[in-house]
């Protein structure tokens, strides 16, 4: 018996061969090494760049206090772990939108971006060939905003061997570099900032430590020179204090795992607060995690409560004793 199915995927699969033949060959997709403008522009007047695709959407944004953030939604839902027939479909997991701050890389994606070139410019395209260039039905789409003026870009599919994608602009085809959307792609994984502390080692002058009733404070010395850097004593500024700074450091490294659908109950059982140039850099708030695998924390860089490993929350915790009480 002839598989039909496998006729079809065949016959689609020499269509796609085809058709990147042909945008390679024909003469609109003749160019030379000049680069092809698509979307003109300065990355300093880029406000947002918003990425869609099936999957997921990711939104990097300029915010005037907080520098850049990116917004991630996750469309997929989470796989169910029954395996009887008869076991009911459990819920479609929530679509939630979870905000991070944004690495260097989500800060110099602007640059990248804009002004938005082409290595070849194919022309307008028939609509008989809009599947083959995976640009039919609902591609994966991405938009840059100049304030009151946006900009859409479709792309599409891969050109045979992947190294370019096929991506629609103002009514005319485009192959563009497929490493040109990595950033965005996948959750933007390399965009996402998860440390706990984003603050610039070097901003950071005056640090207040809290755990129950009891405080220190203490301040950074040589913050600009990483290997000289140290924590003292306000009132002996030249005695390092090893306890205090191997423990801050630890701090520094920590990073997030998500971020919590819970509140946290009670008070924390410690609060860390930064200080630089006279005023808040932002703090960090940890609750003991009990009997729950992930402990509950606050920190300004994030918006909302997110979650930290059981054992490195509880390692903070049992060490902060050190802290309060190393000699001066």
């Amino acid at each position: 018996m002839i598989d039909k199915s496998g006729m079809v995927h065949g016959g689609l699969a020499v269509a796609a061969i085809g058709l990147a033949t042909w945008a390679w060959l024909s003469p609109a997709g003749k160019a030379d090494d000049t680069d092809v403008m698509v979307l003109a522009g300065k990355p300093d007047e880029v406000r947002e760049v918003r990425w869609v695709d099936a999957d997921s959407e990711v939104t990097v944004s300029r915010a005037a206090d907080k520098g850049v953030l990116v917004a991630v939604t996750s469309k997929k839902a989470l796989a169910s772990n029954a395996t009887a027939s008869n076991a009911p479909t459990p819920a479609a997991a929530p679509v939630r939108t979870r905000v991070f701050p944004g690495t260097d890389a989500a800060r110099e994606l602007t640059g990248k971006l804009v002004p938005f070139r082409a290595s070849r410019d194919l022309g307008p395209m028939a609509a008989d060939k809009a599947v083959a260039f995976g640009l039919a039905g609902n591609p994966a789409k991405l938009t840059v905003s100049f304030g009151e003026r946006a900009e859409t870009l479709e792309v599409g599919g891969t050109s045979f061997g992947g190294g370019s994608t096929y991506v629609r602009a103002g009514g005319r085809v485009y192959l563009v570099k497929t490493t040109t959307f990595n950033d965005l792609k996948n959750g933007a994984s390399g965009l996402t900032e998860r440390a706990l502390i984003v603050v610039p080692r070097e901003k950071i002058e005056r640090v207040v430590v809290r755990e129950g009733g009891k405080s220190r404070e203490v301040v950074q010395r040589f913050a600009d020179d990483r290997a000289k850097s140290y924590y003292a004593d306000p009132a002996e500024p030249d005695k390092r204090l090893p306890e205090v700074t191997n423990w801050l450091e630890r701090l520094m490294r920590t990073r997030i795992v998500d971020f919590a659908d819970q509140k946290p109950q009670g008070e924390p059982q410690l609060v860390v607060e930064l200080e630089g140039d006279r005023k808040p850099l932002g703090a960090v708030k940890v609750w003991a995690a009990g009997d729950a695998a992930m402990a509950l924390v606050e920190a300004t860089a994030f918006q909302g409560v997110v979650t930290i490993p059981k054992a490195t929350a509880e390692t903070l915790l049992r060490d902060v004793e050190a802290v309060l009480g190393e000699a001066k």
